[in-house]
């Protein structure tokens, strides 16, 4: 299934959802397709699996997640670090 999945670059990781429009015919209306759908998968820079969850809007949804940030904006190391909140020792 994830042969035919659709990837899309947002948050500094690959999220690849499952269309059924791009299965081949024979496998859309087997169980695993029905299963699929709405599955968001989310990848590392390796392709490894981080997560995965459902959504029912899940290509919508990261439609409106890779638009959240203007384009040309990246978030480098130091502005995490400068994010983060230390308690005193």
């Amino acid at each position: 299934m994830l042969e035919f999945g659709t990837p899309a670059r947002a948050c500094g990781a690959t999220h690849l959802t499952v269309h059924e429009r791009d299965l081949p015919v024979a496998l859309r209306d087997s169980s695993l397709a029905r299963q699929a759908r709405g599955w968001i998968l989310i990848l590392n820079d390796e392709d490894r699996l981080l997560t995965c969850y459902r959504r029912q809007d899940a290509s919508r949804f990261l439609k409106q997640k890779s638009k959240r940030r203007p384009a040309g904006v990246t978030r480098d190391r130091d502005d995490f670090l400068r994010g983060l909140q230390f308690a005193p020792a």
